[in-house]
């Protein structure tokens, strides 16, 4: 489950407060992630689809679910580099979006898309087991399988909102490289109605917040030896040099 930020009101109106996140990985431990999908011995096209759109198209659980073959796929239903999420398929009634694919995410796709067969395009890619179409029960199996692939791993404080709030941190923290690129776009492929909301999904950088607060440190006064400063003017009058 993901937990986001309480508010408190005060003289100061609305302040975060630091609640329980999901916890983002580093580039080993989804390679990692990725790897132990690949090897699982039932569906293993499907599991590795669900990372990769996990962390590659920040989609939410029931987004992963509720993803059908027409919005991933041309008119002829070959695959495409491009999800057209539909609002149905996600958050609220305007969470669809447009979202271009990785390579990696497009090879996953199209292995699912071979092992189908014949595909028709209101199928869902992702089959379980229980072969639900209702959305509640297909967005709790992928919480469910996400969930122990991380207890599995050991990956403590994962869960589905992981792969999300790791793409939205890593796309954030490269804005300053990616010319014209902005926290705007972010929110946008994020499926945000809010800036805010995409901020508080941003994983803070301590190295970064160092290196911030030592631009302001208190540099030390360089003082020549036996120099002493002079007194402020009102110490003066308040000893009476001035009558």
């Amino acid at each position: 489950m993901h937990f986001g930020r309480f508010a408190v009101f005060g003289a100061f109106g609305r302040c975060p407060v630091l609640t329980r996140q999901a916890k983002i990985l580093d580039a080993i431990q989804q390679a990692h992630l990725l790897r132990f999908v690949a090897r699982t011995p039932y569906a293993p096209a499907r599991n590795v689809a669900i990372v990769r759109l996990s962390f590659e198209a920040w989609l939410r659980a029931k987004e992963i679910a509720c993803v059908r073959w027409r919005m991933v796929t041309d008119v002829r239903v070959r695959v495409v580099d491009v999800l057209r999420l539909e609002n149905s398929a996600s958050k609220g009634h305007a969470g669809g979006r447009v979202i271009p694919l990785t390579s990696g995410t497009v090879a996953a796709l199209e292995a699912l898309h071979r092992a189908a067969g014949v595909v028709d395009p209101d199928a869902f890619i992702l089959v379980f087991r229980k072969h639900s179409i209702d959305p509640v029960i297909r967005s709790q199996a992928v919480r469910a399988l996400l969930h122990g692939w991380y207890a599995a791993l050991n990956f403590r404080g994962a869960s589905s909102h992981s792969g999300r709030r790791t793409g939205i941190t890593s796309a954030a923290r490269a804005l300053a490289d990616t010319p014209h690129a902005s926290l705007r776009d972010v929110q946008l492929l994020a499926g945000h109605s809010s800036i805010t909301t995409t901020q508080r999904y941003i994983d803070p950088n301590p190295e970064t917040h160092r290196r911030l607060l030592a631009l302001t440190a208190i540099k030390p006064a360089m003082l020549k030896a036996g120099h002493r400063p002079a007194r402020p003017a009102l110490a003066i009058s308040a000893m009476g040099g001035h009558r």
